[in-house]
């Protein structure tokens, strides 16, 4: 891939991180319209690790999703990652609906991705993101998509 080799041959004097081939690919998309069933699709989708994000709650989770407690409200955002590997992403549509992606990793795919680690409130740990790279005619190469992939706690940390 010529962008890729053009990319490695200034990466280590210009102090980049490490680049390589990929494009995300999507599984599936689910509009959802009712609350209750928000919860259920994105339980059904066996998350084991990630973040929730509802009216009057925020965590994260690293062993399976948590029990939800009735004053937390709806949910509204979150990202996670399933035993396969996959990334999902819950986001809220404009108007009443959510939309719940799923995502998993074209290593040969034409595109180029990067990892980002950011810090975790609340833990001794990172989210972990791959963030996919596209060239355009417009802009160059731009970001265009960021997926949660893992969520790395430190030993030492307390949950």
């Amino acid at each position: 891939m010529e962008l890729l080799d053009a990319y490695q041959q200034f990466r280590e004097s210009a102090k980049l991180p490490p680049m390589r081939q990929g494009t995300p690919k999507l599984e599936s998309t689910l509009t959802l319209t009712d609350p209750d069933e928000v919860w259920a699709a994105f339980q059904n989708a066996e998350p084991r690790q990630g973040w929730l994000q509802f009216q009057s709650h925020q965590q994260y989770f690293t062993d399976g999703l948590p029990t939800p407690e009735p004053d937390w409200g709806c949910l509204l955002a979150a990202e996670a990652v399933t035993m396969q590997g996959h990334s999902l992403s819950l986001r809220q549509n404009p108007g009443q609906s959510w939309i719940l992606a799923i995502h998993s990793h074209d290593e040969q795919g034409m595109g180029l991705c990067d990892e980002v680690r950011h810090r975790l409130h609340g833990a001794n740990g990172f989210l972990v993101y791959r963030r996919y790279w596209r060239d355009t005619a417009e802009r160059g190469v731009i970001q265009h998509l960021a997926l949660l992939t893992a969520i790395e706690i430190n030993a030492d940390s307390e949950e």
